[in-house]
């Protein structure tokens, strides 16, 4: 079963984004690259700024979930660093 259509769209926007910055992307080419029209991208994502806010969201939501659980044995800002440099890592930066 494939993914519906809102997350396919996140997906190839993160990619673009990821490649080439908030210009580096235009709702044609992640339409072009999922195989439904850029009417469809609009459907789900009125404008570019609500698509690019959602991915924040989702890359916040993902950032978040991977931190540790506040303990006496690891201070906050290590934890961070640490869950910082894991997703650079992760995401192969």
């Amino acid at each position: 079963m494939t993914a519906p259509t809102r997350e396919r769209i996140l997906e190839a926007a993160e990619r673009h984004v990821r490649a080439g910055g908030y210009n580096g992307f235009r709702f044609r080419e992640v339409s072009t690259e999922i195989g439904i029209k850029s009417a469809s991208v609009h459907y789900h994502f009125p404008s570019k700024e609500t698509l690019v806010a959602e991915l924040a969201a989702r890359y916040r939501e993902r950032f978040l979930a991977g931190l540790p659980a506040p303990s006496p044995d690891q201070p906050a800002l290590p934890a961070l660093r640490a869950a910082f440099r894991a997703a650079l890592h992760r995401d192969g930066l």
